[in-house]
């Protein structure tokens, strides 16, 4: 591109006014010229002359063997080297490498051009070989005397000129359009009387316009009478801004059909895979197997990416892989395609066997494509066996390991050390590399440094707690994430603070893993308000913060015991958290001391909550536990829960146990038994107007079976009186039908 421009601004700085034909390069020698190459040679140069003329008109060698020697010709201090140029051009046979040479040298050194070579150059245009008028033209177009450019107008003008030539000269001209004088030219030759020379004069414009005046002549002729205002400066501003227009546009187009082409050879993959698995299906099942080793190795790569991918494919539908499958997949370790050394990588990846680790870690010593090394390092890491270890830190160590590689070791590394069965002599080889390599980045390595830092967090060791509390205050989420997983991990308190710091993050990934960091290192009473609310979609949007929130803000009231009550009293306007609070905190304190006050008054607490909120099962089990406590102590308020136990019973719906209930709760008192009644017909009352008498009818059967003492003497006139309403037909009720 840069080239481009160059040429550009090289084209119309040399440029001068088309109106100076004076200047035209004469069809004849000058007499000047006629001496020049008359020039007496001395045996040196006419050797060198010889030696070259031998070269170029060779045509046993190479053609690019021709063109440098005669780019050599033209760069030669030879009084004789335009003589041998205008020569050879009367050769067809060497004139082709002298207009490449000619292209060539104008491109960059347009000195060493010489106006004897025009028209020689002229003569070939319209040659009857095209290929060598193409290249005679494009030897002109390197000519950046404007004298050239009035030239091929003048030749294109020339109706006595064959059709053929005349075309020819345009083309020439096309080739410069980012220069004033052609447009000139080519804007002159529009009126001619020639519909052919118009034609190719309008498609050679179309080029040095932004917009494309089709065959409208009269507008391409304003266009220009416009654009010969613009100074020189300006119409080079111009030339670029359409240069990088259309170098855009290309840019574009071969966007667009590489990701055609990428879209087809995906498709074509896709097929051909889909050929094969329908292939192996109608296969007999006993010969599968040995079908998938042809596969994998067959000569043709489509055919071995396939079956890599169909063996991937029966690994995660939970298939077992046969030795001599995983055998075939690993010879694919040696392909000559880094693809299909890539995807068997995969493949062992996907086993997950550790012992399959010894393998692939033999695979660096030879792999040197950057892509396929990081699948190996990253493979180990996930093969999860400690003998990857020294070879991992080795590549994170190395100074002149690519990044990538770097990078993808300290992951593996971190995923290694990871795990509790790793002993720490592994894990303390990968310590110092891992600090000094973080030390050692640049700024601009992110990825790297998020590597490497997420690697230390997962090995929690206390030597980096220095570093985790540095990168607290990155700019990146990643590294913030992993300074906290870090601080969490090393139970770093010192740090609370700064985590505090963090709930109000704007990356949700951050503001999760500070809040669960808190969860775990917070204690005091601030760090509770700091947590408290955050579950409410109010306060965090993101769903996931919350509920980490939620399990953070329990495990520290689990270590501040006294000031539970108060934090419940908050949670109002989340009743099922303040009920899982308060269960939390009533389980914990029952355990083998009994009960105390405090768990009394909780439990009753609990047990009201969940009456009010619907969850009776649960109340019945809270009440039956406090009115047993109450009566074991003799506590007068067992009477009043055990009401409160018979009408979570009844509203549960469970009424085939109801009797064991009201035999607890009576427990023989008068004036329990009482209460208990008026409690049961105040709840058949209500539930006869709400549900209707066929949903009660089995509960008062439950109740008629109670024995008659257990409810007090009036018990049974009082039930009768509920039977007889509740078989009575209120006015809503259908007419039975007769028999």
């Amino acid at each position: 591109m840069q080239l481009r421009y160059a040429v550009i601004l090289g084209a119309v700085l040399s440029a001068r006014a088309y109106d100076a034909r004076s200047n035209q390069v004469p069809a004849t020698p000058t007499p000047a010229e006629k001496a020049h190459s008359q020039v007496e040679l001395t045996p040196e140069h006419a050797q060198e002359i010889d030696d070259h003329r031998q070269i170029i008109t060779d045509t046993g060698s190479q053609p690019e063997s021709r063109r440098r020697m005669a780019e050599r010709m033209l760069a030669l201090d030879n009084p004789a080297r335009i003589d041998l140029a205008v020569e050879l051009l009367s050769s067809a046979d060497a004139a082709v490498a002298v207009c490449e040479a000619i292209t060539s040298v104008g491109t960059k050194r347009p000195q060493l051009l010489d106006a004897r070579l025009v028209e020689p150059l002229v003569a070939l245009l319209g040659h009857e070989d095209a290929a060598l008028s193409h290249k005679a033209a494009a030897a002109l177009s390197a000519f950046p005397d404007d004298a050239v450019a009035g030239r091929l107008g003048d030749l294109a003008s020339d109706g006595d000129r064959p059709l053929r030539q005349r075309l020819a000269a345009i083309s020439a001209l096309a080739l410069s359009t980012d220069r004033r004088d052609i447009v000139a030219e080519l804007i002159g030759l529009t009126a001619s009387s020639d519909p052919a020379v118009v034609a190719r004069a309008v498609d050679a414009l179309r080029p040095a316009s932004r917009l494309d005046y089709a065959d409208d002549l009269v507008a391409w002729r304003k266009w220009w009478t416009e654009k010969q205002k613009l100074d020189d400066a300006e119409w080079l501003r111009y030339r670029l801004d359409l240069a990088v227009q259309h170098n855009q546009s290309l840019l574009r187009e071969v966007a667009r059909l590489r990701a055609d082409a990428e879209s087809r050879s995906q498709y074509a993959a896709r097929r051909t895979c889909e050929l094969l698995r329908t292939n192996l299906q109608l296969t007999q099942a006993n010969q599968r197997d040995a079908k998938l080793e042809e596969l994998l190795t067959h000569t043709k790569t489509e055919d071995r990416l396939c079956a890599l991918s169909l063996v991937g494919e029966r690994i995660r539908e939970g298939e077992k892989t046969s030795d001599a499958i995983r055998d075939a997949v690993k010879g694919c370790f040696g392909d000559a395609l880094p693809e299909v050394r890539t995807d068997a990588l995969q493949v062992i990846e996907n086993l997950k066997d550790p012992q399959d680790a010894p393998e692939v870690l033999m695979l660096l010593t030879t792999e040197n494509v950057l892509s396929v090394r990081e699948t190996i390092l990253r493979v180990l890491g996930r093969l999860k066996n400690p003998v990857a270890i020294t070879a991992l830190v080795s590549e994170l160590s190395s100074p002149t390991a690519p990044v990538g590689c770097v990078r993808e070791a300290a992951i593996a590394v971190g995923a290694l050390c990871d795990q509790a069965a790793v002993a720490p002599a592994v894990i303390d080889q990968a310590i110092t590399p891992l600090r000094d390599r973080l030390a050692a980045a640049a700024p601009t390595d992110l990825r790297l440094k998020e590597a490497l830092l997420g690697a230390m967090a997962r090995i929690g060791d206390p030597a980096f707690a220095a570093d985790f509390a540095e990168y607290l205050s990155a700019e990146s989420p990643e590294l913030v994430v992993a300074s906290i997983r870090g601080v969490e991990v090393v139970g770093d308190t010192d740090q609370i603070d700064r985590l505090l710091g963090h709930l109000g993050h704007s990356d949700a990934r951050v503001r999760r893993r500070a809040v669960a960091a808190v969860g775990s290192l917070g204690t005091a009473p601030e760090h509770l308000a700091a947590l408290f609310g955050r579950w409410d979609p109010n306060v965090e949007p993101n769903e996931g913060v919350r509920n980490v929130a939620w399990d953070a803000f329990r495990a520290v009231l689990t270590k501040n015991p006294t000031s539970h009550t108060q934090w419940v009293d908050r949670l109002g306007p989340f009743p099922d958290l303040q009920i899982t609070l308060l269960s939390d905190w009533v389980d914990a304190r029952t355990g083998n001391n009994g009960s105390t006050p405090e768990v009394d008054a909780a439990r009753d607490k609990l047990a009201h909550l969940l009456l009010k909120h619907g969850k009776f099962v649960d109340a019945m089990t809270q009440f039956q536990k406090l009115r047993k406590a109450y009566a074991a102590r003799n506590d007068p308020r067992a009477a009043d829960v055990g009401i409160d136990w018979v009408n979570a019973h009844l509203r549960s719906g469970r009424h085939e146990s109801i009797g064991e209930t009201l035999n607890e709760v009576c427990n023989g008192d008068a004036a329990q038994k009482t209460a208990v009644a008026d409690t049961l017909i105040s709840y058949l009352e209500d539930a006869l107007q709400q549900q209707g008498r066929a949903t009660l009818s089995p509960l008062l059967d439950q109740l008629q079976a109670i024995p008659i003492d257990t409810l007090g003497p009036d018990w049974p006139t009082r039930l009768a009186e509920v039977r007889t309403l509740a078989a009575t037909p209120s006015e809503g009720d259908a007419e039975p039908s007769p028999e």
